[in-house]
């Protein structure tokens, strides 16, 4: 199993990541940008505020908010090693933390990629993240190779 975070610690932020093409902001991210946080409060006031890390236990625990742009671009890229013959699951907690989604919201879909190094067929899922309010919806694509 491999269980991918970004980190804890007692900061209020976190330290930038290197699996994203967005620019890292380590205050209120613009549309291109991210930061990693362990609340949303005080962020943008459009945004739904106290949202904070989804993880168990971890109260000292970041994630990564993306204020997407009109430009698409990969917020998230890690290559892993796989095994063939054995069945795999990608799960990603995602929320749409725009208070009024309106005609001026960046379409908001998500994809998920797997691409192979050897003899593996790639596998590609896509589907529209359309959460409003404060709750989470794990985003599942899964491949089994």
């Amino acid at each position: 199993m491999i269980n991918i975070d970004f980190g804890r610690g007692s900061n209020t932020v976190g330290p930038p990541i290197t699996e994203t093409n967005y620019i890292y902001n380590s205050g209120n991210p613009e549309d291109g940008q991210y930061t990693i946080v362990k609340t949303t409060a005080g962020l943008n006031p459009g945004w739904h505020q106290n949202i904070v890390n989804h993880t168990p236990n971890d109260p000292n625990g970041y994630f990564m908010v993306v204020n997407a742009d009109y430009n698409k671009g990969v917020f998230y890229q890690k290559s892993i090693n796989v095994c063939p013959n054995t069945t795999y699951e990608f799960a990603a907690y995602i929320i749409n933390i725009l208070k009024n989604p309106g005609s001026s919201q960046i379409s908001n879909s998500l994809s998920n990629t797997i691409q192979p190094v050897s003899t593996f067929l790639p596998t590609t899922s896509t589907r529209a993240v359309q959460m409003i309010g404060s709750n989470t919806e794990r985003f599942l694509p899964h491949r089994e190779m």
